[in-house]
């Protein structure tokens, strides 16, 4: 998954606009991303808890601009940025997020 991104491919909403959905660069859908990040959160499952709230966190904030709700989202965004520097600060710290490494 973190190639297809780096290679210019996006996480994008469905035709719904609940659901995402990660296509490559040229837009051709990528199958099963979601269950890969399923696999990978079971390894790391604190650490990945929190990355899921950040990405629920983002999820609001895409709603909340949809309803036309700037402030609403701002204070969904921020959410998310406070859990992004928690997960950081407790990686670089050692914590049992990271299995203790530092």
């Amino acid at each position: 998954m973190v190639d297809v991104l780096k290679a210019g491919g996006q996480i994008v909403p469905t035709g719904n606009g609940r659901l995402l959905r990660l296509v490559d660069q040229a837009g051709a859908d990528i199958p099963a991303w979601q269950k890969a990040i399923s696999s990978a959160a079971s390894k790391h499952k604190p650490a990945a808890l929190k990355v899921a709230e950040v990405l629920e966190w983002i999820d609001t904030a895409r709603d909340d601009i949809m309803r036309g709700d700037l402030l609403d989202a701002m204070d969904s965004l921020e959410m998310a940025r406070t859990r992004i520097k928690a997960l950081r600060d407790s990686r670089f710290a050692g914590t049992a997020d990271n299995g203790g490494r530092g």
